[in-house]
């Protein structure tokens, strides 16, 4: 088994204080959209972007059951149509970073996307997408995700602390551009 590197050795530690503490708050989201749905909201329905299953035979069998029971979730709330956009957001996002930490980038990168689709409000999915984006090498695509992060100027909270999205967006992109241009 290989070592974990830092940005995986975090994940992994954002994922237990998502197990431990049931989630990010309420407070880092937007206000809930009441369950009925509005207009505009079929349109982001329909491009939604189905998981690609990735492979987990090659994980313990414990991190293959909870990455299956992720998913399930994920399916359920889907399917629920009682359930408001940011309960679907939180779900993806979160079996996300669940893929993100055992690096099953492809699946983890859909899920993302589903949930700022669902949820653009909520910027802690917008900057795990562009730092995946980042880490597979997708340079351009990181650089678009975290330019439109940085243009909306807002705080995100992380567990217990802040970022100021505004300079560590700015780092980020500095460190791409720095990349593209070599």
């Amino acid at each position: 088994m290989k070592p974990l590197s830092g940005s995986i050795l975090f994940l992994l530690i954002i994922f237990v204080v998502f197990i431990t503490f049931g989630g990010v708050s309420s407070t880092l989201t937007a206000q809930e959209t009441p369950p009925e749905k509005k207009a505009s909201e079929s349109t982001t329905e329909d491009t939604l972007q189905p998981i690609p299953p990735p492979p987990l035979d090659h994980l313990e069998k414990a991190v293959s059951h909870q990455l299956r029971e992720g998913k399930k979730m994920v399916d359920a709330v889907s399917g629920d149509s009682t359930a408001s956009r940011q309960k679907r957001a939180e779900a993806y996002g979160k079996l996300g970073q669940m893929y993100h930490a055992y690096e099953l980038y492809e699946s983890a990168e859909v899920c993302y996307r589903n949930a700022v689709l669902l949820d653009p409000s909520h910027l802690e999915w917008t900057y795990s997408l562009g730092y995946l984006l980042q880490i597979t090498g997708k340079f351009s695509g990181a650089l678009e995700v975290y330019q439109k992060m940085k243009s909306s100027a807002q705080r995100i909270s992380r567990n217990h602390f802040k970022i100021d999205t505004s300079q560590e967006i700015s780092s980020a992109i500095d460190k791409i551009v720095h990349v593209i241009n070599q």
